[in-house]
């Protein structure tokens, strides 16, 4: 499918609006490509901000990756706290992954990979089972330096509701289509500006103007 003039105008449009309104952010260094995955599993459906603070206690609870395979993903919510909005699906998902790794390399890690071409890079962490297409896009983008546009189901249905999303479009379609309207040095900024902004809370009605309606209306 051939992206419209319209569909390139409105993403253009909206990056530009959404630069000026937040800073520039920092794409993190991910040393270890494992932790990005543990980052993108456990962001994928909570905000940002939860899992910043998940990630902190994943560090503060357990030793290392290893120690995180083997624990129950009961144990993990646990550790990690109610507030944190990780699943016990998300949890299981986690460990799955952290032991499919395990049994391809014999250790928890993605490093030796690196050295390898994107392209191939993505097929073989294509492979890992419980890999969605978010965690795929995220862990390439950040780990690997690749060009990759990750879609959280928020910021997906932001794009809906602004409408540069057409009905019937699918998440992983419209993050490849994204790709190719963003430059490779712009993604991750893009990224990040639109997460923040899905994520925004709604803003809160003037209490002011709400009793002037209802004052106008008890006149009636």
């Amino acid at each position: 499918m051939t992206e419209s003039r319209n569909f390139a105008g409105k993403v253009q449009q909206v990056f530009r609006t959404l630069r000026r309104k937040y800073p520039k952010p920092e794409c993190p260094d991910y040393e270890e490509p494992a932790d990005a995955v543990v980052f993108a599993v456990i962001s994928e459906h909570t905000t940002e901000q939860q899992s910043e603070h998940a990630m902190r206690k994943v560090k503060e609870h357990f030793i290392d990756l290893n120690d995180l395979r083997v624990s129950r993903p009961e144990e993990i919510v646990e550790a990690l706290g109610a507030d944190s909005g990780v699943s016990v699906q998300s949890a299981a998902s986690l460990t799955i992954i952290l032991k499919a790794i395990f049994e391809k390399y014999n250790m928890v890690t993605l490093t030796d990979i690196k050295k390898l071409g994107k392209k191939q890079i993505r097929d073989i962490i294509s492979q890992l089972p419980e890999m969605s297409a978010f965690v795929i896009d995220y862990c390439m983008l950040t780990a690997y330096k690749a060009h990759a546009i990750p879609l959280t189901a928020k910021m997906f249905e932001y794009l809906k509701a602004e409408r540069i999303v057409g009905p019937g479009m699918e998440p992983q379609q419209v993050s490849q289509m994204l790709a190719r309207q963003i430059p490779a040095s712009q993604g991750y900024t893009f990224y990040a500006v639109l997460r923040k902004e899905a994520e925004r809370p709604p803003a809160k009605k003037d209490k002011k103007s709400e009793k002037g309606v209802k004052s106008k209306k008890g006149k009636k």
